[in-house]
């Protein structure tokens, strides 16, 4: 059994790095649109601090996942899962098929980028995609 005030403060750390990474989105759109000059070095530091971030909340997703469940949800059992009986609409399904990804192990090792270079696979795909795949405490490679 899973320790509530641990998952409680995991979900906590996890909305604050959303709200600082949406606050540091929201302040280099707004220095961009003032007209301010970001230098190709500020640019890569930003994105690397932005990639530091999403890489915490990952982990405390998947820490989230494994002490709700007692388990780690990364084992073969769960690579091997085949997508055709996952939520994913049929739609997504078919086109993911077509390009040899049949399982959530073949899947979770695509980026975001990735999949939306999918033909017939847009932002909605793509989230629906991520939920299914959070569904099993799995994620994209990031």
């Amino acid at each position: 059994m899973y320790e509530h005030h641990i998952v409680e403060k995991i979900l906590i750390e996890s909305e604050n790095l959303r709200s600082s990474i949406n606050s540091f989105k929201q302040k280099v759109s707004d220095s961009i649109l003032r007209g301010w000059y970001l230098s190709e070095e500020q640019v890569s530091l930003f994105q690397e601090d932005l990639r530091v971030a999403e890489t915490a909340i990952y982990q405390l997703q998947d820490e989230i996942f494994s002490h709700i469940l007692g388990v780690s949800l990364t084992g073969e059992d769960i690579n091997d899962h085949p997508i055709c009986y996952s939520s994913i609409s049929e739609k997504i399904i078919r086109i993911l098929l077509e390009k040899g990804y049949d399982t959530v192990g073949i899947i979770r090792k695509l980026t975001k980028e990735d999949i939306l270079s999918i033909p017939g696979i847009g932002p909605k795909g793509l989230e629906e995609i991520e939920i299914n795949l959070a569904s099993f405490g799995v994620f994209l490679k990031r």
